[in-house]
């Protein structure tokens, strides 16, 4: 199981991460991750997987992902839950926005591009 949690930061002009406010698309961001998680079973041969993502505002601390999955072997399992984070957060569609000390500021995006 992995657990993201919103972490305690500090930026230089912002001042401390007050929390996280995610927004989604709520019916294309469940059914990507359930193509997800059955990409992931028949990649992996996972008896089970579970994708949970929050949508709205996570404070410092609170979780705004969960992976849980079962495997047989554990490297299996270990490459599955990092293949499913990294690749959850390129094909969601949910953005997250940075609520600061002074004021709001969306991430950054950059261009999704997909390694074969």
């Amino acid at each position: 199981m992995f657990v993201g949690r919103t972490r305690a930061e500090s930026h230089p002009t912002h001042g401390s991460l007050k929390h996280l406010d995610y927004r989604a698309h709520t019916d294309m961001a469940t059914a990507v991750l359930r193509e997800l998680a059955d990409e992931a079973v028949a990649r992996w041969n996972l008896s089970a997987v579970r994708l949970q993502h929050a949508e709205g505002v996570v404070g410092i601390g609170e979780a705004s992902v969960c992976i849980e999955l079962v495997s047989g072997h554990r490297g299996d399992g270990f490459e599955a839950c990092r293949w499913l984070i990294d690749t959850l957060k390129m094909r969601v569609p949910i953005w997250k926005q940075e609520v600061w000390a002074d004021g709001t500021t969306w991430v950054d995006g950059h261009p999704v591009t997909e390694q074969v």
